[in-house]
């Protein structure tokens, strides 16, 4: 998977402002961080809609703090892919922090395991097409 940048938003912002943030990079989470920039949640698309719309609020009114997800589910920069699929599929997850010596470092998505997906299993058939002479 590629390096990207990780986006982090204050747990103090608004419902509004994770929304516009992750419209704005396309995104489907942020990384919630305190004052000290701890990691203290993740934040999703599904939060925003769900919690808000349950709170009865508009999401001006609503802060990030109200609606992320507290206990976060996290891998390391040594955890591979099929890993990172297994502990998606134990914990009911869409999104994973990647920490790399207490620092966070990325955001796996179910997105990106489904990409890396298809690009190893179009090299394999790449290979095997090779491999009996078959063009292409």
């Amino acid at each position: 998977m590629g390096q990207r940048e990780v986006h982090t938003i204050s747990e103090d912002a608004t419902a509004l402002d994770a929304a516009r943030m992750m419209r704005a990079k396309n995104i489907g989470a942020l990384a919630v961080v305190n004052e000290k920039v701890d990691l203290v949640g993740i934040v999703s698309e599904r939060d925003v809609n769900n919690k808000v719309a349950a709170l009865n609020k508009l999401s001006v009114e609503v802060q990030v703090s109200e609606i992320m997800t507290k206990k976060v589910a996290v891998v390391f920069l040594t955890t591979n892919l099929k890993e990172c699929e297994e502990t998606m599929k134990d914990l009911h997850v869409r999104h994973l922090i990647v920490m790399d010596k207490g620092k966070l470092v990325g955001i796996v998505s179910i997105r990106d395991l489904l990409v890396s997906t298809r690009e190893e299993l179009e090299d394999i058939v790449r290979h095997l097409k090779h491999y009996i002479g078959i063009p292409g």
